[in-house]
């Protein structure tokens, strides 16, 4: 049976999100009070070192299994692998071409998904209002998770449909106490021997 597919209307209206630059003059203000031996630091060289900083964070997240853990505590973010949707996940150029609803099915990685994780769960000192801030991508840093996602898929940590990322950093962080503590113990070490 053939679905009909109703191709996406291009010239439709938008609505757009106001977009609101981060790195702004205030913010180098109070990086120049906060750090005053940088004051010669301009806009340009403070927005260059941002940008470089940024793509190493989530360059080393491609790397690394357990990905990482984000400066002044701010939270952690991984790349994880997913089961496939229980929504259909249409291919929209295969589709228009057809004239039929085509969909995804992620041969290359064995029909799973990848997802980029945030969370601030597992951190040591809570901030205020951690339960609100998210994490968005941005264009270069998906780009090349999808890029990379379908050669090493296996590579990463395979998040279940219900499970809470806490109960997953709970389990890494018990096995991780697990090896600090039997690697204390020497090797030659007998608890009967009373020396």
């Amino acid at each position: 049976m053939k679905k009909e597919f109703k191709k996406p209307d291009v010239k439709a209206p938008r609505y757009r999100l106001c977009s609101k630059r981060l790195i702004d003059k205030d913010l180098l203000l109070s990086f120049h009070e906060k750090f005053p031996r940088f004051n010669n630091l301009t806009m340009e060289q403070f927005r260059q070192i941002v940008k470089v900083t940024n793509t190493k964070l989530w360059e080393t997240t491609l790397s690394y299994r357990d990905g990482i853990e984000l400066p002044e505590g701010l939270g952690y973010l991984f790349i994880g692998t997913c089961p496939s949707p229980k929504k259909t996940n249409v291919n929209y150029d295969k589709s228009i071409v057809l004239e039929q609803r085509v969909t995804h099915r992620n041969f290359e990685s064995d029909n799973f998904l990848c997802k980029i994780f945030y969370t601030n769960y597992a951190n040591k000192y809570k901030f205020k209002l951690r339960e609100i801030w998210m994490f968005k991508g941005i264009r270069q840093y998906t780009r090349a998770v999808s890029k990379v996602y379908p050669e090493r898929w296996k590579l990463f940590i395979q998040v279940d449909s219900f499970m809470h990322i806490k109960d997953l950093y709970k389990k890494y962080l018990k096995r991780d106490w697990i090896n600090r503590r039997s690697s204390t113990i020497t090797e030659g070490y007998n608890e009967f021997e009373v020396d």
